[in-house]
Parts: C-alpha cells; structure tokens; sequence
C-alpha cells in the first residue's frame, strides 16, 4: 500500500488515477485528459472517470505535443495535428509531409530537421497557424526558442538565430569559458551548452556542461555575468565537488528558471564531507540583483529522515510559486517542498513494483503525475 510519510498540512495529495501503460515522454495533459502514444494510436483519458477514446494515426508515434486546442503527434516520417475537442485530425498537407525531429511548438512555430529521402536538408522553423516554412537553413544546430528568440547550441558556441530568416545575428564562443577537467581521463574537455534556461530582463541564461551559469545580452551576444565557484556554506553543510579547484565550479544540473519572480532555483542532494546520508541543499540566483550571485542553504524534510532529493532520469522537477514538485526516484517517493519556509513538507511513498523508479512527473492545475519505470502513471489530485 501507498501512504503518505508526513502530513504537516494534512493529506495534501490524493490518489485518484492510475494507468498502465502510459509511455515515458509520449504523455501530455491538460485540465482534464492526458494524451499518450500507443504505437500507432493516439489515446485520450478522461482524468475524472478513465474512460478512453482511441485515434488511429497509422504509423508509429515518436512525441506528442500541446498545442492551444490541438494535439500534435509526431512520426518518424510525418506529423499530424488533432483537434482535442472533437478528436480528429485537421487537414494540413504541407505539414505532414515534413519529416519533424526535435520539435519545440511555440508561439504558434515548429523548429524540426528536415529530411527528403533520408537527406539532411537543414533546420526548418514552420508556423503551424499559416501552415506554412517559414525558412530553412543549414546554419542553425541544436536550435531552441525563448520567447521572441531563437538560438542555437553548436559543439563549442552560443549563436542567436534571426527567428524571421534563420541567419546568425551573433555568436560567441563557450570553448574557454566552458572547459572542464576530467579527472578519470586526465583531460581537460571543451565548453558545451547543457541547457538554454531562458530569457530574463534581456538576458540569456545559459547552463554549461562545467555547470558555470552565464547571462549573455540578447542584442550584442555580450557577456555580462558569468557564475562559478561554490557559494559559503555552513560548515556541516559542505558540499564535496570533485577536482572543484581545477574546475572552480558549481554543479548546477536540473536548476528551473522561474521567469515569473526573477530566479534560477536549484533544489537537489550533495553529500557531507563528514560522511553519511546526502544533505538536501535549495541554491538560488536571484537575477534582479546587479551581480547576481549563487547561494545555498540547507533543506529540513519535516518528520522523515529518508528522503534524499534526486531526479534521475526526470530531469527537471515542476514548480509554482509556491511549491517544488519533487522526487527520492530510487526510492519511489515524492514530495513537496515550500519555497517560503525552504521544507519538505509532505512525502509520499508511491505503490510500484520493485525496481520501478520514478522517470517523469509534471504538475497541471490541481493534478499531480507521476511516471514510474513500469510504465504506470499515477495520477493525484491536490486535497485543498
């Protein structure tokens, strides 16, 4: 049986779906269905009584995507567009006869690879509302969009794309900036982009493989700020980096952009130089300061000592304003934590098979889902 570990608040959370199949990362939900893939067949959930619809789409899907009151679902070859309140396809020849890889639908635009005849022809942007390419280009690698930008991640670079044409408005080199030692290897590697964060106050925010956060003008590509080295921290809290001084950085995986109040958060476990469990640490970077810095403080998990914070293969935990939607994965547990008083306040404990670690979550509304590696998806619903 599942049961909540801690209840400072009560059951703040409770279960009310569970599904299996569901398949990880080809599920999307709104406020009252969840969409998944089924091979070939596209599945709608009503969240409130489980009952189902099936679409045939005829060939394999590979990712499903919101998109304002349509469902998009991807093929290997092809793509499709269905009206999520009548369930069928809507008509759009030019659409679907594009090969789409590592899409991003925003702001009514498709960024993809395309391909004709298994030939790498460049990275198109597509506006889905016109139905129509907008460009296509070989320039771009890795390209993302962040509000009203485009830009693009290559091997050792950061370039802003014009989202109108496709052509490189700037670029600068992370070769440098980014390097980082590998002490198993004896080598020191070049800068690579893990993450483009987003965009606040006119600054990218970017995320480096060497874990160092850098802020790049949006209009020139000028770098304004750039974060590394370890925060001070409480003696019982030091953090153990391995090589830190040759690399005199902050691993910084899995931190969450929070564009709304002006924040890079950063919710996660490093382990005690006193030896033990791991230490739950909240780090934040508050970008309204004119030198935004990197700070940490210790995390308390109120009434249970067994929950360490770590992700796994969910590789980034949801949020709100008030709370971090987090997860033990190895241990198949979740919980929330309050950005005001910096607690874990409430644990639950999810009924899975053995070895079925958490792999996915996201936060809708009132509902909470919860992937496992089973395949099952567990559904809560907030108690108040």
């Amino acid at each position: 049986m599942s049961s909540s570990l801690l209840l400072k608040h009560g059951n703040m959370y409770n279960k009310i779906l569970e599904i299996k199949p569901a398949l990880p990362e080809k599920w999307v939900v709104d406020h009252s269905h969840i969409y998944y893939a089924d091979d070939s067949d596209l599945v709608k959930l009503k969240i409130e009584s489980g009952e189902k619809k099936t679409l045939q789409l005829q060939s394999k899907i590979i990712v499903v995507r919101n998109y304002g009151e349509e469902v998009i679902a991807f093929y290997s070859s092809t793509g499709s567009r269905i009206d999520r309140n009548t369930f069928s396809k809507i008509e759009d020849d030019d659409f679907e006869s594009m090969r789409f890889q590592q899409v991003s639908p925003v702001r009514d635009m498709l960024l993809g690879r395309k391909y004709v005849d298994d030939d790498y022809r460049g990275t198109f942007l597509y506006n889905i509302k016109d139905s129509k390419q907008v460009w296509l280009s070989k320039l771009p690698i890795n390209p993302i969009i962040l509000d009203d930008y485009c830009f693009s991640s290559n091997t050792d670079k950061v370039e802003r794309i014009d989202i109108e044409t496709g052509a490189i408005i700037w670029t600068q080199s992370i070769s440098k900036i980014g390097s980082y030692y590998i002490p198993f290897g004896k080598a020191t590697r070049e800068g690579e982009v893990r993450r483009f964060l987003g965009v606040y106050k006119d600054v990218l925010w970017v995320e480096l493989t060497n874990g160092v956060l850098l802020g790049y003008d949006v209009m020139n590509g000028n770098l304004k700020h750039e974060l590394r080295g370890c925060p001070k921290y409480n003696e019982d809290m030091f953090i153990v980096i391995e090589n830190a001084e040759k690399n005199n950085t902050f691993i910084t995986k899995n931190c969450l952009f929070d564009k709304h109040n002006g924040k890079i958060i950063l919710l996660t476990a490093y382990s005690s130089t006193h030896g033990g469990n791991p230490a739950n640490c909240y780090c934040e970077v508050d970008l309204n300061s004119e030198k935004p810095a990197l700070t940490i403080e210790p995390v308390l998990t109120i009434g249970e000592e067994g929950f360490v914070v770590q992700g796994g293969a969910s590789p980034v935990f949801p949020f709100d304003e008030d709370y971090i939607y987090t997860c033990d994965f190895q241990e198949s547990k979740i919980g929330l934590f309050n950005r005001k008083t910096k607690e874990i306040e409430w644990v639950h404990k999810l009924d899975t098979e053995k070895g079925a670690i958490i792999t996915k979550m996201e936060v809708v509304n009132t509902n909470w889902f919860v992937l496992d590696y089973s395949k099952k998806l567990h559904v809560f619903e907030r108690s108040n």
